[in-house]
């Protein structure tokens, strides 16, 4: 079985290209990730985009913010990313592996990446995500997710022909425990479509 680092290595180059017809829980990306910048649309000093392929979610808020930087667990997301946005700074790595020192960011955002930590990984994936953020500094995180497990069955009945019963899509109960575990106060939390959720969280 390869490896989610192989298979984002080899989307890379194309993901732009694919990313709105692929279907399934992405349905939606684009206008996902325009909402949940609204949501929470300050930017200012040091931000970092965790899982940042090729840059779509940070690119909302480059014009605003001082220094930019991005990690994520594929080299050849991160060339995409640089290509596309020379100012950004990058660096191999994902939620348990943030080569940043603490209290740094004044916001840290995600998009479409949180799932893949694994269920055992979680709690502390949100607790570096603490470490890193200035006292009061914000989480803007967009994922697939779920209010319940009733709203994710019906999302795999509508898309079942492309579900992927291998991931574990978070609902809101998890990620606002995850939150305030990790010393982090919820402001809020939507739903951009039927199949994602947005969680805006400050840390205390």
């Amino acid at each position: 079985m390869r490896s989610i680092t192989e298979l984002f290595d080899d989307w890379a180059g194309t993901y732009d290209e694919e990313i709105d017809d692929i279907g399934g829980p992405l349905t939606g990306y684009r206008h996902s990730i325009k909402k949940a910048y609204k949501n929470y649309p300050e930017a200012a000093g040091n931000v970092l985009d965790i899982g940042i392929g090729t840059g779509n979610f940070i690119a909302e808020y480059i014009k605003d913010a001082k220094n930019v930087y991005g990690v994520d667990i594929s080299p050849k997301m991160l060339e995409e990313a640089k290509k596309k946005f020379p100012s950004i700074k990058v660096e191999t790595g994902d939620f348990n592996n943030i080569p940043f020192e603490s209290d740094y960011f004044d916001l840290i955002t995600s998009s479409f990446s949180f799932h893949e930590v694994s269920l055992s990984k979680r709690e502390d994936a949100l607790k570096e995500v603490s470490r890193l953020l200035k006292q009061g500094g914000t989480l803007n995180l967009l994922d697939i997710g779920f209010n319940n497990k009733s709203d994710m069955d019906d999302a795999k009945e509508k898309y079942r022909e492309e579900w992927d019963d291998s991931e574990q899509y978070p609902f809101e109960y998890e990620l606002r425990q995850y939150a305030e575990d990790a010393g982090l106060t919820v402001d809020k939390i939507d739903y951009p479509s039927a199949l994602h959720i947005n969680l805006i969280a400050r840390k205390r």
